[in-house]
């Protein structure tokens, strides 16, 4: 009766070591695949990715890479800035990345 438990215990085991073994590699694959996938967007969207900071109804506006869709409104008034940056406000500043926007947008913001 005993060895018959322990052969069942046994069996149990190992059955659940498989099982979690198998739960292991395909929650490793998932996480790979996911990992892959951001990185290939990740570089894809930094290749060709502009925005455009200007001026709309005298605020600080920021737009996508069409310069119609805006991205993100500012309270930034465009009379509040030095002249110099107002002047390229209005003429539209071509922007490379969103840390340089967030950049600007924290040093102009008050």
């Amino acid at each position: 009766m005993r060895r018959r438990y322990g052969i069942g215990f046994l069996v149990a085991t190992l059955l659940v070591v498989l099982i979690l073994s198998i739960a292991d590699r395909n929650s490793y694959s998932r996480i790979q695949e996911e990992y892959e996938q951001e990185e290939k967007t990740r570089t894809q969207g930094n290749v060709e990715t502009y925005y455009y900071i200007k001026e709309n109804e005298g605020y600080v506006i920021v737009y996508e890479e069409d310069e119609k869709t805006v991205y993100e409104y500012t309270s930034i008034r465009v009379d509040e800035l030095p002249e110099k940056m107002q002047d390229a406000i209005k003429k539209g500043i071509k922007v490379d990345s969103l840390g340089q926007i967030y950049g600007f947008l924290e040093n102009y913001s008050s």
